[in-house]
């Protein structure tokens, strides 16, 4: 094995890989600097920290469902989304978020179904978009509100539009339509406008994911938990009359 390594790698180009991943190790750092340093993507990344940190303090409220496990791998995913965008790592960006739409909205998914959470948990089932999104009995659907919460049912159809909106354009990528290629920096570097791309999304995904874990577990929340979490719905989704009166009737 080590005599075909030589032929395909002879000495001196091996001896110049520290260079090559030194080169990569100064663009990484150059990158980083640079999205730190632009004053208008770091007020908006900041804000997204803040978004992931709010969607975490709101899963803390059903801490002790068993499948609460899929909405924390939600987080990480774009906890790691966060981290690319930082890096330059565009595509890879928008990849999980995809990703964490999907495990997100699995998450509400397979709450009102153990057979197929468990089935999934075994690797046995696989996370099917158009059955979560489904217009007659997905998470979107106004059957879906209609039992989870009624006041709802009117504008579930909205967030199911702007959800299969955002996960088309994030699909864009991990696929490699053109149009994103022209987006995307043709080397290793800061790109201000897909920085921006990637903050615009969060600004999307963080109602979606408010408003679908609303409407699925605000019957299961306690007066102590409305107390906790209604600064973040206010804040966020507060513009809904029906979000509105929920927070302040607590969940009665």
């Amino acid at each position: 094995i080590s005599y075909i390594l030589f032929i395909k790698f002879p000495p001196a180009t091996i001896k110049m890989q520290p260079t090559f991943l030194n080169d990569i190790k100064i663009a990484q750092i150059e990158a980083i600097d640079l999205a730190l340093g632009d004053s208008t993507a770091v007020t908006d990344i900041s804000k997204a920290v803040q978004n992931i940190k709010d969607l975490f303090d709101c899963i803390e409220t059903i801490a002790l469902r068993p499948d609460q496990h899929i909405f924390s791998l939600a987080l990480r995913e774009l906890k790691n989304s966060l981290m690319s965008a930082i890096c330059a790592h565009y595509r890879q960006s928008l990849s999980s978020q995809r990703l964490a739409l999907e495990l997100w909205f699995a998450g509400i998914y397979f709450s009102t179904n153990e057979y197929n959470y468990l089935k999934w948990k075994m690797n046995e089932k696989d996370i099917v978009w158009s059955q979560i999104t489904n217009n007659e009995d997905g998470i979107f659907s106004q059957n879906f509100a209609h039992v989870f919460w009624p006041a709802s049912e009117k504008k579930i159809g909205i967030y199911r539009e702007i959800a299969q909106t955002i996960y088309r354009e994030c699909c864009e990528f991990v696929h490699g339509n053109n149009d994103t290629h022209k987006l995307l920096p043709g080397t290793f570097q800061y790109s201000h406008e897909s920085l921006l791309k990637w903050c615009k999304n969060m600004d999307i995904i963080t109602p979606l994911f408010l408003y679908t874990f609303l409407v699925r577990f605000n019957k299961s929340l306690t007066p102590k938990n409305y107390e906790e979490i209604a600064p973040i719905f206010c804040e966020n989704i507060g513009h809904i009359a029906e979000v509105r009166e929920l927070m302040s009737n607590q969940g009665r």
